[in-house]
């Protein structure tokens, strides 16, 4: 499985991207709102900005995963692409992924 579709299987089979991306928006509203008025972002730069952030997390996670897990070099793109999500499902992957975005807190 490729990065890219890693982050797609994440997004469109769990809840982490949604819980991500409220909790990315309010920290970079709340930086923004500390800044000088004539600086602040706009509402497409701090969307873009917490995409940004969104996009760095899945690098590392898939970057993480990608170093533990066993596959079988397959002939076929999509034999490989099963071996990962059952490995996802094995290892309830995206549920601790979710919960541990229950728990994350910007500083």
């Amino acid at each position: 499985m490729y990065s890219d579709e890693f982050k797609e299987y994440v997004e469109n089979n769990g809840q982490a991207y949604e819980k991500f991306i409220i909790k990315a928006t309010d920290y970079l509203n709340e930086k923004n709102s500390r800044r000088q008025p004539n600086k602040r972002w706009k509402e497409s730069r701090i969307d873009k900005e917490a995409e940004k952030m969104w996009a760095d997390l899945i690098k590392n996670t898939y970057d993480k995963i990608k170093s533990v897990i066993k596959t079988k070099r397959r002939f076929s793109h999509e034999q490989e692409i099963e071996d990962w999500i059952e490995f996802l499902r094995e290892n309830e992957i995206l549920e601790s992924f979710s919960d541990s975005i229950d728990e994350l807190e910007f500083e």
